[in-house]
């Protein structure tokens, strides 16, 4: 990685020129474009399912599918986020990361198909391709977030849709072929997962040789490295698709797995909404990375703004969707959609929208730990208004509604935790950005010093420019 002729800037230099501005504006776009697209995967895979499956059999596939969501979201948290915030150029680091990749990405997905099929639950056959499918999907999620760490958003773009082509392809394929039940949605998830992995690591483009490990990590491993920034975030991420497990299972309890299956019907539809949702969170978390020198109350007014921006695409998106539910039914799941549960979904995606912003910046900021808390803290309550509503014998299509409650004061909390942070260092070897000194002029070929961060510690004199102008300057 090298710094641009930006970086070259003395205090009292004349301001620097507003191309980082458009370049910044593109790259938005093509998170945009690129979670458009993750959203159109999703979205496919799951229409395959729900149209060729049983409504029994497609509640059976709602549940594995959230299981797989959990493995994509510890690899995401775990890798994904490590890799954006620490130097993936250390060798310690580097090795760190493809242990803890090996961990969730191989690992556990074939674990979980090994206990799965020795349960009974799925034939040997569909347990195994529910670990391949589980693996790939977690994989492809991490090669992702390699692509967003180095900002060639519009990458994503590519790799879905060859995903994409890839999981209808082998969709249509097995369907001629005569394939039914949950072979045929588990044989073209893993598929359509493969081809975009395979896809996305070679769009990553060559790796950049490894440097000598930091000062401060002398005698640590790349793998408690990893483990100590990873282990929280991965933590956090896996609580939401936990909490839509879990909320899954007591549906099937509490009323058996055809409503479970109608339930899932109107959150497919809705689902595009939720993933945007994310995807530009994600982009988020990228980019305040990389601006670790802006003080933090600047980034929360941005974060504030970006809430808003979400807050009102969120609402227009789920507001089109009730309006379509009676129409496009039919198209998505070959079945009328429970207009009550579409307007659930929508309101939850909404109450998402409202507090994923916050936490993507506590997590650059050494708030994570507390960011964990309250969330853990607002998806019990979130369970437990589920339950109190299942219980009182309301229909299926009020547990969106309950889960909204708990995402909510979810959100107020983790506001309040944002801004009590100050510019304190969030992971080790990084500090403060009053503390900042100009990087070494000869301290590596790059002129990179050896920090655990992803970029060139900026001089003091750039300590107050714009989180723009910061995040624009240089590319991994």
């Amino acid at each position: 990685m090298t710094a641009t002729t930006q970086d070259a800037i003395r205090p009292g230099d004349t301001a620097p020129s507003a191309r980082p501005r458009p370049r910044r504006r593109v790259d938005v776009l093509g998170a945009v474009g690129g979670q458009g697209t993750q959203a159109l995967l999703g979205l496919a895979g799951q229409i395959v399912a729900v149209r060729l499956l049983a409504p029994s059999d497609w509640g059976v596939y709602a549940v594995l599918y959230g299981v797989v969501v959990v493995f994509a979201a510890l690899a995401s948290g775990f890798v994904g986020d490590s890799l954006t915030v620490l130097d993936r150029g250390s060798a310690d680091v580097r090795r760190g990361l493809l242990a803890w990749a090996a961990v969730w990405c191989v690992a556990a997905p074939a674990v979980a198909g090994v206990v799965i099929g020795a349960s009974g639950a799925l034939a040997p056959a569909e347990a195994a391709l529910f670990a391949l499918a589980a693996g790939a999907f977690a994989a492809e999620e991490v090669a992702r977030r390699l692509l967003m760490a180095q900002l060639r958003f519009w990458r994503l773009v590519v790799v879905d849709l060859t995903g994409l082509g890839a999981l209808l392809g082998t969709a249509g394929l097995l369907a001629v072929g005569g394939a039914t039940g949950l072979l045929l949605p588990l044989a073209a998830l893993g598929a359509g997962q493969s081809v975009a992995l395979v896809t996305a690591l070679a769009l990553a483009g060559p790796r950049r040789a490894a440097t000598a490990s930091p000062s401060w990590a002398t005698g640590h491993s790349g793998v408690r490295i990893v483990a100590a920034y990873g282990s929280l975030r991965a933590a956090q991420a896996v609580v939401r698709p936990s909490l839509l497990t879990v909320t899954r299972l007591l549906v099937v309890l509490f009323v058996g797995t055809v409503a479970t299956g109608d339930l899932e019907a109107a959150r497919v539809f809705v689902a595009p909404v939720l993933l945007l949702v994310g995807g530009l969170s994600t982009y988020l978390f990228a980019t305040f990375a990389v601006a670790h020198a802006v003080p933090t109350r600047t980034l929360v007014r941005r974060a504030d703004r970006a809430v808003l921006r979400l807050l009102v695409g969120a609402l227009a998106v789920g507001a089109v969707a009730v309006l379509l539910a009676p129409v496009a039914g039919e198209l998505v799941a070959g079945r009328p959609l429970d207009t009550l549960a579409v307007a659930g979904w929508a309101a939850y995606a909404v109450s998402v929208a409202a507090v994923t912003p916050y936490g993507s910046l506590a997590a650059v900021r050494g708030g994570q730990a507390r960011v964990l808390a309250v969330r853990v803290a607002d998806s019990f309550f979130s369970l437990a208004a589920a339950v109190a509503v299942l219980g009182v014998g309301a229909p299926p299509a009020a547990v969106p509604f309950a889960l909204c409650a708990g995402s909510v004061l979810g959100g107020l909390l983790v506001r309040r935790v944002v801004t009590s942070l100050g510019d304190a260092a969030a992971v080790p070897g990084r500090p403060r950005p009053a503390d900042l000194e100009p990087p070494p002029p000869t301290s590596d070929p790059d002129g990179r010093p050896l920090a655990l961060t992803t970029r060139p510690a900026p001089d003091r004199g750039r300590a107050d420019r714009s989180p723009e102008t910061l995040t624009g300057e240089t590319r991994p």
